[in-house]
């Protein structure tokens, strides 16, 4: 009884993976691979969206800024939060790119 237990916690402890977001969320193409052989999560006609787990907000944020260089569209980064405590992740990337004015759009998702 009691691994029956512990294998319907984990089971409901599972969250999506990166791809599983992407794929819901993207409004434009997914997974596009650029000249230089790095690959934008989600293009738009005005954006290149890089998302992330949110313990990977300074991964996500250069890899935004990149992806915007790179294609002249704006770069996003989208931060997924798989808990509640996650969010001290979004004020992290927040407070850099108040500070130093990156060109940047930054927003999550709860998973």
């Amino acid at each position: 009884m009691k691994y029956m237990i512990a294998l319907i916690l984990m089971l409901t402890a599972v969250h999506a993976s990166e791809r599983d977001v992407v794929d819901r969320e993207c409004k434009g193409k997914a997974e596009v691979t650029l000249r230089d052989k790095t690959r934008v999560d989600c293009l738009t006609k005005d954006v290149a969206y890089e998302f992330d787990f949110a313990e990977k907000w300074a991964e996500c944020l250069t890899q935004a800024l990149h992806y915007g260089m790179f294609t002249n569209r704006k770069g996003a980064c989208v931060l997924i939060y798989k808990k509640p405590e996650d969010f001290k992740f979004f004020n992290r990337a927040q407070n850099l790119v108040w500070y130093y004015g990156l060109p940047i759009e930054l927003t999550h998702i709860n998973e």
